[in-house]
């Protein structure tokens, strides 16, 4: 690609950058050390936070300098930091070799970022969410497009032309096309053309960060780090990306990388960082009103989906059962919900609880004894948990599992119909079976 007058200046900018930082060497044993340990710092926590780690810049500071967890938060969570944080230790030797990259080597890259296990859901094509274990380092075996925030769907490659693709994605980049690029062009070109393969079912945005900056390592750069609060901006250029304009995309890791090398050039003379305290602020601001974003909304989609679903499975199941218990006997019924606080509401409290909202989990339980017919008895119960913008749903008996997407699929009262269908055919094959045995007419 030729360069816009804008472009060429920002890479003649991060080319002087890198002069500078040349002039400086060889650099002590403590300016190195010090330099690196802030972008590992700064790098691990953007990288993570892009692709929604729930801790904080402070958190992940006091995570990998003093092995404080953040109380509350997921342990994946804290997983991800410190395995990102190893994986950058990890390919400083990889870095000052001469080996070419490889496929098996960015095999290893994911397995370290993921771990030999890791979970992931999927959205099936009717739109349930299910949850697949995954093993680090394999590439993936199911489609794992994406629907963008407008409903539209983002394809990524298909299983079945990964192997070739990144095989000629490897080539790429030691031939004369991708050698004749200047060397930011190179690696923000590669680094859209394995997001646009998403070779592995998830962690493709962290090890496509981590490949790209080896690369930038290799030319004499710093790592670029991509910070979490220009993440639409990041977006929107790979966007641009696959629309066919490579510009934008080179641009922005032209910028990043830019501010990156300034933030290891002041680490090396041993300034403080000016923008430090500035950033952190940012950052925790961003935090708290995201947060407090998330909380309205996901509380909106819980009304809703109580609303419509949870409600709905409740008193229909509850109709059923009044209407049973006519025949056979009598029943006991209990509703609980838990709320993210961790308090308990009974009876109509809990359904005004569902209503409104405020919940996290949902138990209803039935007991039905047959009185009319001998010593008996059959449970119905159901558990919702609403978690991560999905609702899932247990069910006995018939052991029915859902779990919907919101807000991409909210569930509703003809997903409650099905469900009281499936779960009470079940509990009257119990009873059925149970009279047969006490009337001793079954079946030997």
């Amino acid at each position: 690609m030729d360069p816009s007058a804008n472009l060429a200046s920002l890479l003649a900018r991060v080319d002087a950058l890198r002069d500078e930082i040349d002039a400086m060497r060889p650099l002590t044993d403590e300016q190195a050390g010090r330099a690196m340990q802030r972008l590992r710092m700064e790098w691990t926590y953007h990288s993570n936070a892009i692709e929604g780690n729930s801790l904080t810049y402070g958190e992940t500071r006091a995570l990998l300098m003093e092995g404080v967890t953040a109380h509350g938060k997921p342990l994946k969570d804290h997983l991800d930091i410190e395995r990102h944080r190893d994986v950058i230790l990890y390919i400083e030797d990889f870095v000052n070799n001469d080996e070419p990259l490889r496929v098996d080597f960015v095999k290893e890259i994911h397995l370290r970022l993921m771990g030999e296990e890791y979970e992931i859901k999927a959205e099936t094509p009717r739109g349930t969410l299910v949850r697949r274990m995954m093993r680090g380092g394999d590439y993936k075996e199911h489609p794992n497009n994406v629907r963008t925030p407008t409903g539209e769907i983002h394809y990524y490659a298909p299983p079945l032309e990964v192997p070739g693709r990144m095989a000629d994605l490897m080539e790429w980049l030691s031939s004369g096309e991708g050698e004749a690029l200047h060397p930011v062009v190179r690696l923000a070109v590669f680094h859209h053309r394995f997001v646009e393969i998403h070779p592995f079912p998830d962690g493709n945005g962290r090890t496509s960060r981590v490949l790209m900056n080896i690369l930038s390592m290799r030319e004499g750069y710093v790592p670029a780090v991509l910070r979490q609060e220009r993440r639409s901006v990041y977006y929107g250029a790979l966007a641009e990306a696959g629309a066919g304009d490579d510009e934008p995309i080179v641009g922005f890791v032209a910028e990043e990388l830019a501010e990156t090398m300034e933030l290891y050039l002041r680490a090396l003379r041993g300034e403080p960082d000016p923008e430090s305290f500035s950033r952190r602020v940012a950052l925790l601001s961003r935090s708290v009103d995201g947060r407090a974003q998330e909380s309205f909304t996901e509380r909106e989609l819980r009304e809703q989906a109580g609303r419509d679903f949870v409600l709905p499975l409740i008193l229909k199941t509850r109709g059923r059962i009044a209407e049973l218990s006519q025949v056979v006997g009598t029943h006991e019924e209990a509703v609980m919900v838990f709320d993210s606080a961790g308090g308990i509401s009974y009876g109509r409290k809990a359904e005004d609880m569902i209503r409104k909202g405020f919940w996290t989990r949902t138990q209803a339980q039935w007991t039905i004894s047959l009185l009319k017919t001998q010593p008996a008895t059959t449970k119905i119960e159901y558990v919702l948990d609403s978690r991560e913008a999905s609702v899932s749903l247990w069910t006995r008996p018939a052991s029915v599992e859902r779990e919907y997407s919101l807000p991409h699929r909210l569930p509703t009262g003809s997903d409650a119909d099905e469900i009281v269908e499936t779960v009470m055919s079940a509990a009257l094959d119990q009873i059925e079976i149970a009279i047969q045995k006490g009337s001793g007419t079954g079946s030997p």
